[in-house]
């Protein structure tokens, strides 16, 4: 990486943070040219381009970004590149602003009444590589839970299972409660929705951050099942914890941040890996996930649940009234039904909806 393009990444961050704060009305070239110290405000913004730099190197980007970026780098195009939300496309092609969770159709109206996700179920074998067919000269084939630890994580999951039916919150078990989400940019999540359903909610990534109401929700991490030592050590580490809740509480909030593949699951010709999902999860032992309406940005609908009326009225931005049925209410429990109903749920609540194509 030049030091030219290490300057124009740190005058990007600098930018966007001027462009979020600037109540004085500063062009670019009256904020750069206050640049004749090393303030720490603007330090922080270097280690937060660079985190893993020392600070002699990023005094090195910053002295560039005085010294050779005022002569070279065209600071009103790199502006007009954030203002004009080129630099936010650009970053949406590969990623998204909204983590999506999806849920099963007859479920979406009582989520979304209740603001809360119904916590996935974890099983214990997702993590011991015989799972993933290692080779028996691996070194992780005969890294396993015991049988007392299985049955101990079985009987939380019979409890929690036994919850999500009811949607009842206020269970107790021994596992952290873990909900799922994909940042697939919303563009390309119709092959996603084919397996999980087209039903989903888009969570704006930005409220899901904030760690004081949601505790913990970060990417996992796709490891080797067969190679990698991080599960066997979390094993025999949750293993020797398994009595100690707060230290097995933190084991296994780790332990469910990663996602464990065998090496096909990594090849680009695997259409079915679940590395393709692009994995956020909540972990917490705390509570279910639970939001607001204001935390979600849009719904998602099965476009198939929709007349072409209805479908072509939301596609076009009109209101949830307008996607309407032309030929009344379809009979209960058909797809179009709990379609009608998740639009009710919509228009109650004052939340935007998307309708999503499914493949055929």
């Amino acid at each position: 990486m030049t030091l030219h393009f290490k300057v124009k990444l740190l005058a990007l961050r600098l930018l966007s943070n001027h462009y979020r704060n600037n109540v004085d009305g500063q062009s670019p070239s009256e904020f750069f040219s206050q640049f004749k110290l090393l303030p720490t405000e603007m330090m922080d913004a270097a280690q937060q381009a660079f985190p893993y730099y020392r600070r002699e190197q990023l005094e090195e980007i910053f002295l560039g970004l005085i010294n050779l970026g005022r002569e070279h780098l065209p600071f009103d195009q790199l502006y007009s590149f954030i203002t004009e939300k080129q630099f936010r496309r650009s970053i949406e092609s590969i990623t998204s602003n909204v983590l999506m969770h999806f849920v099963p159709g007859n479920f979406v109206e009582k989520v979304l009444l209740n603001g809360c996700l119904a916590p996935t179920l974890i099983q214990h074998r997702e993590y011991e590589p015989s799972h993933f067919g290692c080779a028996a000269n691996g070194k992780n084939e005969k890294v396993a839970f015991t049988r007392t630890v299985r049955q101990k994580w079985d009987k939380s999951n019979d409890i929690l299972s036994e919850a999500k039916s009811r949607l009842d919150p206020n269970v107790q078990i021994e596992l952290p409660f873990v909900s799922c989400f994909t940042e697939i940019p919303v563009e390309a999540i119709e092959f996603h929705a084919e397996h999980y359903g087209a039903f989903g909610l888009a969570f704006k990534k930005s409220r899901l951050l904030d760690e004081e109401r949601f505790q913990i929700i970060r990417p996992v991490a796709y490891l080797d099942a067969c190679e990698s030592s991080v599960i066997p050590l979390l094993i025999a580490a949750i293993e020797d914890n398994w009595d100690h809740p707060g230290k097995r509480i933190r084991l296994l909030r780790d332990l469910f941040l990663t996602k464990p593949h065998n090496k096909l699951g990594f090849y680009p010709e695997n259409a079915f890996s679940t590395y393709y999902e692009r994995e956020w999860r909540y972990v917490s032992h705390l509570s279910w996930f639970r939001f607001e309406p204001t935390d979600i940005e849009f719904i998602t609908v099965p476009s198939q649940s929709l007349t072409s009326l209805g479908y072509n009225a939301l596609k076009e931005g009109g209101s949830v009234n307008q996607a309407a049925w032309t030929d009344g209410h379809p009979y209960k429990g058909h797809e179009k039904w709990v379609g009608y109903k998740v639009l009710e749920v919509a228009e109650q609540l004052k939340l935007k909806v998307m309708p999503i194509p499914i493949l055929k």
